[in-house]
């Protein structure tokens, strides 16, 4: 397995950047108001409360790295230990999270374009996902660069937006007695909790930099961690600054820039929009290119697909499945396809698929030899088999949970794509060798 050159691999402060930007993303942005609305006041409280069990979803993830590293992401180490066929329904399912991109786009041109009303939103959508199909192109080092400068910027933003709120408080915002807390009592608590759940395990993504990473088995748990405990001070800071300086009417099921707008002098304003909003979009764009290819490229050199689709450039790009993901990105913004419809489509296929992660996980210590006896951080296998199953039964809750929301054609297109890709995984392997390569790492 070729690894980079030291003088290029990702350390923990960089690999904390990818995880942390690609966590902080739109969904933040655009699900403040609608936890306010179901949870009145008490938003804060759910958005801790998310954070602490979408952590708990990211733990598996943080058992097996801590333990290999893995060339292909999440596709490696399911068709490794659950077998040849579910790596390629996964490797399949995987590729639906490049509609993504459109989402991504979709909401940088309506951010920007609020800015400035007379720019088209379709092409900006379409200048943003270039932009950084580009710079992607270039390879993960440069990638990291631009990361940690748009990390640093995007907290900037955040913050500014934190602190001009908390010397403008209401004095009802620290009772919780006060109408407006849990209005909707531990029901609506509940929904808000299983609605931003998705907006806090983005981590996930980040499983596709460990090649890249100078000690992984340390330092990528450690910046899962790192990741989950910015995001338990941010995103629960957002929301309380948000439903405590503007009555819950005016912030109710609005995006954060209607709040921000009103909070904000208008120059703090225009830096928060463009700091805040505009580069969690970017944070998230940038990482999510590689995460997306480089499964893609893995199940290729397995042969679920054609050979030459993984071919790869000077950086080490899988190019040609970057450009697909690139190109799936159009589809949303040319169709004009709404950005909850898209978030809609991708949830119930994440959280199938993140139940083939974790069964995949609790198998490492059989099927990868020597893992389990060289893992940095010794979990005693009793603790390790109930994280495993606890966030089995976590998942499995939010599943039963989304039934609530999902619309009948999101539940059909999920049907039909599960077992589509299960029909063309039983094809290929009849009619196609499939050999699995061992694309991960002990070292």
């Amino acid at each position: 397995m070729a690894f980079i050159p030291k003088a290029k691999q990702l350390g923990l402060p960089a690999l904390t950047a990818i995880m942390a930007g690609t966590v902080i993303g739109p969904g933040v942005v655009s699900l403040v108001g609608p936890s306010i609305a179901t949870a009145g006041s008490g938003a804060w409280i759910a958005y801790i409360a998310a954070v602490i069990v979408g952590f708990l979803l990211i733990v598996p993830y943080a058992l097996l790295c801590n333990a290999v590293r893995i060339n292909g992401g999440n596709y490696t180490f399911i068709s490794n230990n659950l077998g040849d066929f579910w790596g390629g329904v996964y490797g399949l399912a995987y590729t639906l999270n490049g509609f993504s991109i459109g989402m991504f786009g979709l909401s940088f041109g309506m951010y920007l374009g609020a800015l400035f009303p007379s720019w088209d939103q379709t092409v900006l959508a379409i200048c943003f996902i270039t932009f950084f199909f580009i710079i992607n192109l270039f390879g993960v080092n440069l990638m990291s660069k631009f990361q940690n400068v748009l990390f640093v910027i995007l907290l900037c933003g955040m913050m500014c937006y934190i602190v001009f709120g908390l010397f403008h408080l209401r004095p009802e915002a620290l009772d919780i007695t006060a109408p407006g807390y849990m209005k909707d009592g531990w029901a609506g608590f509940g929904a808000a909790v299983l609605m931003l759940i998705f907006s806090t395990t983005g981590h996930f993504f980040a499983i596709a930099f460990s090649k890249e990473a100078k000690d992984p088995k340390r330092d990528m748990p450690l910046a899962m961690v790192l990741t989950s405990l910015i995001i338990l001070i941010l995103f629960p800071l957002l929301s309380f600054v948000t439903s405590g300086t503007m009555p819950l009417e005016a912030v109710a099921g609005k995006p954060l820039t209607v709040a921000a707008q009103q909070i904000l002098p208008t120059p703090l304003y225009y830096a928060f929009v463009i700091g805040g909003p505009l580069m969690a979009l970017c944070t998230t764009l940038n990482s999510i290119y590689t995460s997306l290819s480089r499964p893609l490229a893995q199940a290729t050199r397995d042969g679920w697909f054609p050979e030459k689709w993984g071919a790869t450039n000077k950086a080490g790009t899988p190019y040609i499945f970057m450009g697909f993901v690139y190109l799936m990105g159009f589809v949303p913004i040319l169709i004009g396809m709404d950005i909850s419809a898209i978030t809609g489509n991708l949830v119930l296929i994440t959280s199938i698929t993140d139940l083939l992660v974790f069964f995949a996980v609790m198998r490492f210590p059989e099927k990868m030899p020597g893992a389990w006896e060289n893992r940095h951080f010794k979990v005693p296998r009793p603790v390790f088999l109930g994280l495993i199953w606890l966030a089995i039964a976590i998942r499995i809750v939010c599943i039963i949970g989304s039934f609530n929301t999902l619309t009948p054609t999101i539940f059909l297109f999920t049907i039909v794509a599960m077992a589509a890709f299960c029909v063309y995984c039983y094809f290929r392997k009849k009619h196609h060798p499939i050999r699995i390569e061992k694309s991960y790492s002990i070292d």
